[in-house]
């Protein structure tokens, strides 16, 4: 998982990107300018936490993430999720809600997570009207910038080593996913579906389905027994 090590000030830090990615970050800096008076705002959530979600959700599900499914808000059951987090993360004091306005309008967000002194970046989107600014990346900048401003000691990308991550750094830390299965012929199917993919874990559960009424009576005549 990508991360960068906070372990100088932020121009040292910019000396270690690339040129072009700075120069793109000014021009669209200067380009989002010309639209109003931009600002960054970082909240913890213990004030307005439903507002300020349902403001961050809408702009993370904004675009190509509610047209994949992948979004907050696609699912109820994600939804939930993420608040429950949120609001789990704000009782501790470490909850922040990232935005980047243009004249009080959010066009980006970031949910993320500070604590032991490092920042967890969850989940972002930005408001596709203003996609020419890159409102996201200038969002991100943003907040490394702050993150080298507080002594921080890692700022966390989380997930996989996606290229726009790796714009911002060449370090990161393995991460080891464990499978358990139950010893079943089900379990043994469910094995064999993480190792051929999701997409073949997919159809095994569904052509599993029609059986677990059957499965359920079974296990129910074995505690009679």
């Amino acid at each position: 998982m990508p991360y960068v090590a906070v372990d100088g000030d932020w121009p040292g830090y910019e000396r270690q990107l690339s040129s072009r990615l700075l120069r793109d970050l000014r021009r669209r800096r200067r380009k989002l300018e010309t639209q109003g008076t931009v600002a960054v705002q970082v909240l913890d959530g213990r004030e307005r936490l439903g507002e300020l979600l349902a403001e961050g959700f809408r702009l993370e599900s904004s675009g190509w993430k509610a047209t994949g499914g992948s979004a907050i808000l696609s699912r109820p059951a994600t939804q939930r999720f993420y608040t429950d987090v949120a609001r789990w993360a704000s009782d501790r004091g470490w909850l922040r809600l990232a935005f980047l306005r243009v004249d009080e309008r959010p066009i980006a967000f970031q949910l993320g997570i500070e604590e032991g002194g490092t920042y967890y970046f969850l989940k972002g989107g930005y408001d596709p009207a203003y996609q020419a600014a890159a409102p996201a990346k200038l969002l991100l900048q943003a907040m490394l910038q702050r993150a080298h401003a507080l002594g921080l000691d890692r700022f966390d990308f989380v997930g996989g080593d996606e290229p726009w991550k790796l714009e911002w750094t060449d370090s990161c830390r393995e991460r080891v996913l464990l499978h358990a299965f139950a010893p079943s012929a089900a379990g043994a199917l469910e094995r064999g579906a993480v190792t051929l993919g999701r997409p073949a874990r997919a159809r095994v559960r569904s052509s599993l389905r029609p059986l677990r009424p059957a499965v359920a009576r079974l296990r129910r005549w074995r505690h009679r027994v």
